[in-house]
């Protein structure tokens, strides 16, 4: 076919993001699109990755400096005249919407917004519940306007069902290539990770209260943290709870790092632990961090919300905890620690699931022929 221009445009994604770089723009630029994603950056200049023409822009300098340069970034989306674009943030998709004209613009959607805004840390408390109000209106009325929503999975997918013609769920699932980089690993050490967004709905203070319950019960267990923390004031909150629990020798945070470095550190443990509470939107998909550990090989303690023990408890693929509770979260740990019989079988079963269903490669298919029959359209 012709090589198409197609538009990919993030706000707080950046240009290494898995679902967004990875996964989807790779996909299209290896099936001959003209790929270009529009994204936060460190290197401030076009450059050429994976087949993708990658337009990198400085990290916003706080939440309302983000929320003020969305029609920037929507116009720059403009001058590379694409035939579709494709939006990933809530906050852009009324700016593209005014800017691109008869082109087509199709919604991905990562989260369920109304659920998150309830719960954002920068949100006065009081205006919260107005803000979700106000982008179910919002959302309602550009989905007029899109060709396509995409959303993360299908519990997501089914509110938009009744509101768009065209709905096509695309999970964010790991590549099957992660399945040799586990393979390649040989695990000697006794140490948790969990990579991700630190933030309080990722259960990131249980599970450090859960590594205390482990050295006081005799069983000092390292913990590699990888990520950035969702706040100053969250990292502050997590920063001083190390402190008071004395946990600085068996804690380690390693900041944000690049995917790569991630999975590094996340083959070099022996336990991979998800401990997402049942608020937001852990009620509304499958964690990708949980699917990326099964993809290495890791035995998971995770989170019993529904969306998660859909996928652990099926697959056998560790150990299902109250992510509330740090006894809890600690017992899930240590039996894995002390069943290695366990441990491995649960390994094997997350690479299975992965290999079967849980992989982007079923997921790719979902993504061209949506952008097939749109274009064609």
């Amino acid at each position: 076919m012709n090589r198409m221009i197609v538009c990919h445009i993030c706000s707080g994604h950046s240009v290494d993001d898995g679902r967004v770089f990875h996964r989807a723009c790779t996909t299209l630029a290896n099936a001959g699109y003209e790929v270009h994603l529009v994204a936060r950056g460190a290197r401030f200049e076009d450059y050429r990755q994976n087949g993708v023409v990658v337009h990198s822009w400085p990290a916003p300098d706080g939440r309302l400096a983000r929320l003020a340069r969305a029609h920037s970034l929507a116009r720059s989306a403009v001058a590379l005249r694409p035939v579709l674009y494709h939006v990933h943030e809530p906050e852009l998709l009324l700016p593209v919407v005014l800017v691109a004209g008869s082109s087509p613009v199709v919604w991905d959607v990562h989260e369920s917004y109304q659920h998150v805004l309830l719960e954002r840390q920068w949100l006065p408390r009081p205006f919260r519940a107005t803000a979700s109000a106000l982008w179910d209106y919002t959302e309602r009325r550009m989905l007029t306007r899109c060709a396509a929503v995409v959303p993360a999975s299908e519990r997501l997918a089914a509110r938009y069902l009744p509101l768009h013609p065209r709905v096509q769920s695309v999970g964010n699932f790991p590549d099957l290539s992660l399945l040799e980089v586990g393979r390649r690993v040989q695990r000697k050490q006794q140490r948790c990770v969990y990579a991700g967004t630190l933030g309080p709905n990722r259960g990131i203070e249980c599970l450090i209260r859960a590594i205390g319950v482990l050295r006081d019960q005799g069983t000092p267990v390292p913990l590699d943290l990888v990520g950035g923390f969702v706040s100053r004031g969250f990292g502050e909150t997590v920063l001083r709870l190390v402190g008071d629990l004395d946990l600085g020798v068996l804690v380690r945070l390693h900041g944000v790092v690049e995917r790569s470095v991630a999975i590094t550190i996340q083959c070099a443990a022996s336990i991979a632990v998800v401990p997402d509470p049942p608020v937001g939107n852990n009620l509304f998909g499958v964690s990708t961090k949980m699917l990326e550990c099964m993809a290495l090989g890791l035995p998971i303690v995770y989170s019993t919300v529904p969306s998660h023990a859909e996928v652990g408890d099926v697959w056998h693929v560790g150990v299902g905890v109250d992510p509330e509770q740090p006894a809890s979260v600690a017992a899930g740990i240590r039996r894995l620690m002390d069943d290695r019989q366990l441990a491995a079988s649960s390994g094997a079963n997350g690479r299975d699931a992965v290999v079967s269903q849980f992989n982007w490669q079923n997921e790719a298919g979902k993504l061209l022929t949506l952008y097939d029959e749109i274009l064609r359209k």
